[in-house]
């Protein structure tokens, strides 16, 4: 949803000489009033051009924002609410490289991700991003990393995580399901789980918001992995499934 507040904003981040994007990331954007930007620079460091951000919406914001991991966090005085992620191109890029190469997949925890923040599910936000600055027409080569959806990241991600769910279910004591250490081993199966749904659909994991409806996406092959995941989630008849899920990956 781009609304005034949101216009105004993008006028005056684009005063920054060394910024070259501004994309406006996420799957419900336009029916929603959450809104994600991401900044693209192009040279310096990161934290000195995090910085330049923060003073611009110090000196013109009107609204509210805080500092939130590497994340600005915002609130338009239209109703507007979301986050501002910075990046260097060039480590945008290299990361798309390592990815699609088998690299650096594993995810990551960040204090505003719900779970984990996922690789593919920034993916997934670059391949459907909406332009808002771009005078270098920078988007149009990013598309050739994310659409369509590559077949290495593809491969990549199905062994990745039938990697896990083999160890994890190995090292399982299936006599004692509740005890801590089986539950978290248990969590991180039903994750992988999940995130091997969508790489063997093609089809991008945009994160843990809204899963079910993304859900609805899958084909038929690879709901039954995600209906795995969520007999895991429900705890009933843990072992089971467990040994459902470790004859088919």
């Amino acid at each position: 949803m781009i609304t005034d507040s949101l216009k105004n904003l993008e006028s005056k981040l684009s005063s920054l000489s060394e910024l070259k994007i501004i994309w406006l990331m996420g799957q419900y954007r336009e029916k929603s009033s959450n809104i994600d930007l991401l900044l693209g620079f192009s040279h310096g460091e990161k934290n000195l051009f995090l910085k330049k951000v923060i003073d611009i919406l110090e000196i013109f914001f009107i609204g509210q924002f805080h500092l939130c991991d590497d994340a600005i966090i915002v609130s338009l005085v239209d109703g507007l609410k979301g986050g501002i992620a910075v990046c260097s191109l060039h480590a945008l890029e290299q990361s798309l490289l390592s990815w699609n190469s088998g690299i650096n997949l594993e995810g990551e925890h960040r204090v505003w991700a719900t779970v984990l923040w996922l690789p593919e599910a920034l993916c997934g936000d670059l391949a459907t991003a909406k332009v808002l600055y771009d005078p270098y027409e920078i988007n149009q080569s990013f598309q050739t990393y994310v659409t369509p959806y590559p077949e290495s990241l593809r491969s990549s991600l199905i062994k990745i995580c039938e990697e896990e769910i083999k160890i994890k279910i190995s090292t399982i004591d299936a006599s004692n399901l509740d005890y801590f250490d089986n539950v978290l081993k248990i969590r991180d199966i039903i994750i992988a789980l999940i995130r091997l749904s969508f790489a063997k659909s093609k089809i991008y994991f945009r994160g843990f918001k809204n899963i079910e409806e993304q859900s609805q996406k899958l084909d038929l092959q690879s709901s039954y992995f995600y209906s795995l995941a969520q007999g895991l989630s429900s705890q009933y008849d843990v072992e089971q499934t467990i040994k459902k899920v470790s004859q088919i990956v």
